[in-house]
């Protein structure tokens, strides 16, 4: 039979003074988070490093030789920190910001009385008052009345669960209806929405490849500057006896040539310059870097309620089985109905949204929705009593023909319910005892352009996976509609414990329901185990934890304030959509740093060989750094500039850095050999130094020229002006800066018999460069393949 509640007695709650002695024991329900990064640890993290100690370090040596202008580089080096800390901090301030409970004054029983508190101000075993709308804001456990709970954040469904006398209450839940008055159990971080929280904000994302490859070279440059630049100097003071000013801006220039300072640059710009493509776009970018992350996905995982599907259920047919035996028709019984209960789930939207409202009969009694019982029950008053709910739960009273057509309609992907009805003096209210007055199936519609995304993902090989807190069998069936591929491939999570949730799991099967938060944490970190990708969609509080620990976290606007506040990207327009081209723009993004920075890494390159080099030969490094500043400026600058509007989406390499490296070899080799030669030639060749010099600088020139014009393919009318005009302007300003960067060239005439002899040296070192590197590497694969054919 069913429950009614008794009239409930206002429990006392704790005295004033009993409150302050839990305040004083450290009972109270305040959080201190001491974990949490701020501004100045950010600032201290990115600013003290052996990197930058080297880089400022070389500068206040520079700045003693009185030669300023070779200070230029530290334009560049001030604004990749500043760059840094400014992501970071974005990142972190959202992350602190990140929370599940709303703060709402809570109704206390204090002193006998109720009053209102603020959740701080709470302490264990206080007496909290819960009606419909309230949102729990501490563990408690029932003592007197009975309401009905929804708990999204742990089952991730919408469904009410009945509490009553001893049962636990779980923060961050929402009372739906009734009313009951709770003792706390759990404060502080003992709380459910708060372990929630604290384990979303200090879930760590796993670093990009393309991070990681620029924090390697940075450790690497930082190991070696310091004995290599140790050595140049002892070497050309003790050995040669080189005036100290000299040897400072002699050794600067190999030692800045090594850092990575160009490619921190072009990374900060690139992720700059995305995350602004990114907002034109209506998407909210907490997390710059999210791009290098989108760019990889290889699995995108979906929330189904708000991100397939528009989360607004309507009605899509009304089967009528029976009139009823009270009231004109079934459309004047479930007017009623639907006025006299108390139930506002998307359910009974829909209906009210279809059949609308009236208020015809007195109702004797009224038992509300809840995912225990799945249905709820409404009596009028001598005339009798309609129940709607699950069909399952109407199984005793349904005729095979109903049954068809409930099996029909459920493998169609539509949910349904039952309407039926019992006499005025039935003894219990039970709908395996009712007359089925008719089935209603409801549509919970699928985005309009779910289908392109899930065309898209199918070209691009990205496997698309369902993670619903919903029943698993109605997410394959809404998949299906969807297209998505492979969804008859499901698990009911709830028969799954946490040590079943492994990377087989993750990767054989397509739809995961009835998945609790951290089961969802977990299907992330074992996808992720086996080196997959994960972008994670989602909107709920039930996401917060998979959203955070995902490579990728995309949120919809319209989803909860910690669902956004965990995401990296928001959807302000809820446009599910836009994903493929937030796909392609991270391609883009990293496809042009890939190209580009191996522009970058010719510099570094043979900075460090020729160090060696000049090591070996016993002779200073031969350019200065505003040699190499023009370089950077004219054929590393503003090229770089332009090809940021490239359109490359292709998949991106597995690690971008690596294979820009490689790619740069040919050409620093090609520098080092002629440089080198020159070098060890030059007292046989009889030339002047200034002369040397000239010619180890325009090999320097148009091997970094060549790699322009390499990276520059595909070209187009944009990329061929681009090629063009960087080697006229290059040479021009060679020629009209001469004396300030100290290099001689007698007359134009001159420079341009110089420009087309070190061209055909240049062209010729590299061609040689570029068979020895090839040669090399399919040495090295033949080697591979057959060591991998003997095992």
């Amino acid at each position: 039979m069913v429950k009614i509640a008794e009239r409930q007695q206002e429990p006392v709650g704790l005295t004033s003074a009993e409150a302050a002695a839990q305040q004083r024991k450290g009972l109270g329900n305040q959080i201190t988070e001491n974990g949490q990064t701020n501004l100045g640890k950010i600032i201290r993290r990115n600013l003290f490093t052996w990197l930058n100690f080297f880089q400022f370090g070389i500068g206040v040596l520079v700045a003693l030789t009185g030669s300023y202008i070779n200070l230029l580089y530290l334009v560049v080096v001030s604004f990749n920190i500043i760059s840094g800390i400014v992501q970071e901090w974005r990142a972190q301030r959202v992350t602190n910001q990140l929370a599940i409970l709303a703060g709402n004054q809570v109704l206390t029983r204090r002193d006998g009385q109720t009053i209102k508190l603020n959740p701080a101000e709470l302490v264990l075993n206080d007496v909290i008052e819960l009606t419909a709308g309230d949102q729990i804001s501490a563990d408690a456990i029932v003592i007197s009345g009975q309401l009905f709970a929804n708990e999204a954040l742990l089952t991730g469904e919408v469904d009410s669960i009945t509490k009553e006398n001893g049962a636990q209450l779980l923060s961050g839940s929402f009372v739906v209806s009734g009313k009951a008055y709770a003792r706390i159990n759990r404060i502080g971080k003992d709380n459910f929405a708060m372990q929630l929280t604290l384990q979303a904000r200090t879930s760590q994302r796993q670093t990009s490849p393309i991070l990681k490859s620029m924090q390697t070279f940075n450790h690497i440059a930082s190991v070696i500057m310091l004995p290599l630049g140790a050595a140049l100097f002892a070497q050309s003071y003790l050995l040669r006896g080189t005036a100290v000013h000299q040897i400072i801006l002699n050794t600067a220039t190999a030692l800045l040539g090594i850092l990575p300072i160009g490619v921190q640059l072009l990374l900060g710009v690139s992720f700059i310059a995305g995350a602004l493509w990114l907002s034109l776009n209506h998407v909210l970018v907490h997390d710059g870097y999210a791009l290098a992350a989108l760019s990889r996905t290889d699995v995108l995982c979906l929330d189904k309620t708000g991100t397939i599907t528009e989360g607004k259920l309507t009605v899509a047919d009304v089967h009528e089985i029976k009139q009823p035996a009270f009231g004109e028709s079934l459309n004047q019984v479930l007017q009623n109905f639907i006025t006299a209960t108390d139930d506002n789930n998307t359910t009974f939207q829909a209906l009210e949204n279809y059949f609308g409202g009236r208020n015809d009969w007195p109702v004797s009694r009224k038992i509300p929705f809840s995912s225990d019982q799945k249905w709820s029950a409404v009596s009028f008053d001598k005339l009798g009593t309609i129940i709607t709910g699950a069909p399952e739960k109407f199984a005793n009273a349904a005729t095979p023909d109903i049954t068809q057509s409930i099996l029909a309609a459920q493998q169609d992907g539509k949910r349904l319910i039952c309407v039926g009805q019992l006499p005025a003096d039935a003894a219990t209210i039970d709908p395996g005892d009712a007359e089925i007055l008719a089935v209603i199936a409801f549509n919970d519609k699928i985005r309009t352009n779910v289908q392109d995304v899930l065309d898209y993902c199918a070209e691009q090989k990205i496997a698309v996976k369902v993670i619903s807190g919903d029943n698993p069998v109605t997410i394959a069936n809404v998949g299906a509609q969807a297209g998505i591929k492979d969804s008859d491939r499901l698990v009911d999570m709830a028969s799954l414990s946490d040590d079943d949730i492994t990377a087989n799991v993750a990767a054989n099967n397509t739809i995961f329901g009835r998945v609790t938060p951290n089961q969802k944490l977990k299907l992330i970190r074992a996808l992720q185990s086996e080196n997959h990708t994960v972008t994670m969609v989602g909107d709920g509080v039930n996401d917060v934890l998979a959203l955070r620990s995902a490579d990728c976290g995309v949120a919809m606007n319209s989803g909860s304030p910690a669902a956004r506040q965990a995401a990296q990207l928001v959807l302000l327009n809820n446009d599910f959509g836009n994903l493929p081209a937030l796909i392609n723009e991270g391609r883009r993004v990293i496809n042009i740093i890939t190209s580009v920075s191996s522009l970058f890494f010719v510099k570094v390159i043979y900075s460090f060989l020729l160090a060696l080099v000049c090591l070996g030969l016993n002779v200073p490094f031969p350019f200065l750094p505003i040699e190499i500043t023009l370089i950077d400026l004219l054929i590393e600058g503003y090229p770089t500039f332009f090809l940021q509007f490239s359109n490359d989406k292709r998949p991106v390499k597995k690690q971008p850095l690596g294979y820009a490296f490689s790619q740069a070899l040919p050409f620093a080799i090609a520098i080092t050999i002629g440089v080198g030669a020159l070098l060890a030639m030059s007292g046989a060749l009889g030339l002047p130094t200034m002369q040397i010099r000239t010619i180890a600088f325009y090999i320097v020139i148009w091997n970094s020229l060549f790699s322009l014009i390499t990276i520059c393919r595909p070209y187009n009318l944009l990329k061929t002006i681009l090629a063009v005009v960087s080697v006229i302007v290059v040479f021009i300003a060679t020629y009209l800066f001469q004396h300030l960067i100290g290099l001689t060239v007698s007359s134009i005439t001159a420079n341009f018999v110089l420009i087309g002899h070190t061209l055909v040296i240049s062209l010729l070192l590299y061609l040689v460069s570029y068979a020895g590197v090839r040669l090399v590497n399919l040495l090295r694969d033949k080697r591979s393949k057959s060591r991998a054919e003997q095992h």
